[in-house]
């Protein structure tokens, strides 16, 4: 995700603006399956298929991207940052979504402050 603006740029010569618009489809693709997969989750209650389903094509999503060259044709690339979009949104907040979803209404802030909290202190640990 992070070498996705530099290809935009360096590889495909567009300006940081142009760059960012190129990102659209995996960023739109990222909120729905996000907002998807939190009803799904807090209406059936069983993340581990969202969790299996979202890694795998999260995994082609990430292999199909990596194929990506200069001679990419747009709708190939705007179909591989879809798929990695779907993918990535569905599991990234797994976590949260897991946490609120399963807890007392009154709970949740906590519940919430306690997922982010673990979640910073494992990211700044690792730099």
């Amino acid at each position: 995700m992070y070498l996705l603006p530099l290809y935009f740029q360096s590889v495909r010569g567009a300006s940081p603006t142009g760059s960012g618009i190129h990102l659209l489809p995996f960023i739109l693709a990222m909120t729905f399956s996000s907002i998807f997969a939190a009803g799904l989750i807090t209406a059936v209650g069983m993340p581990y298929y969202v969790m299996a389903v979202s890694t795998v094509i999260a995994t082609i999503g990430s292999g199909l991207t990596y194929t990506l060259d200069i001679d990419t044709p747009a709708g190939k690339w705007i179909g591989y940052l879809i798929l990695l979009g779907v993918g990535y949104g569905a599991i990234i907040q797994l976590g949260i979504i897991v946490g609120q979803a399963s807890s007392k209404a009154e709970d949740i802030p906590v519940a919430t402050a306690a997922i982010n909290c673990t979640r910073s202190s494992s990211d700044v640990t690792n730099i």
